[in-house]
């Protein structure tokens, strides 16, 4: 396959973009840490927003620019569940940034072999082996616990982005 002229831009912004990422992640996370060991749950709900923030900070420093339409119209203490194709690996950092609310993301538990990331999912996000039927059972199991407390859904059915420009059924 030969590269297009504008195909070697995309590698400096990619390095910048995992670069920016890094070092939010690494400023963010004494925050994420103490949040979620101290045992008020007032302080753990609260710490949930630290992420979203930080969406903020990523997305800003690579230059994505989103506008949000109707968001008058959107309860922000109100429970949702959020569904959307996942198109590329910008949508959870979208969706953290756009989405108001106390939320919860389910995600493949593939996620939770990184090391400060998968730390941060295993106790802010729930966790999906989609190919363990016990493992889906407990991640419906949790969904309805965390609804319970308040929290809405983030989904993404594909579970990984998809390149194609149709959309899947699910």
């Amino acid at each position: 396959m030969k590269l297009k002229w504008t195909d070697y831009f995309y590698f400096p912004w990619t390095i910048w973009s995992y670069f920016v990422a890094i070092i939010v992640a690494i400023i963010l996370f004494p925050f994420l840490f103490l949040g979620m060991q101290l045992g008020n749950k007032r302080i753990q709900y609260y710490t949930h927003f630290l992420p979203d923030i930080a969406a903020k900070v990523i997305l800003f420093f690579c230059c994505v620019r989103i506008k949000i339409h109707g968001l008058e119209n959107f309860d922000h203490h109100a429970q949702y569940v959020f569904v959307g194709n996942h198109r590329s690996y910008l949508d959870a950092l979208i969706s953290a940034s756009c989405i108001p609310n106390y939320k919860k993301y389910i995600g493949r538990a593939e996620l939770l072999k990184f090391p400060i990331i998968g730390y941060i999912l295993r106790k802010m996000y729930i966790p999906v082996q989609r190919d363990d039927k016990d493992s889906r059972k407990w991640s419906m199991t949790q969904l309805f616990a965390k609804t319970s407390e308040g929290a809405s859904m983030v989904i993404y059915p594909e579970g990984r982005p998809i390149q194609v420009r149709t959309i899947f059924a699910f």
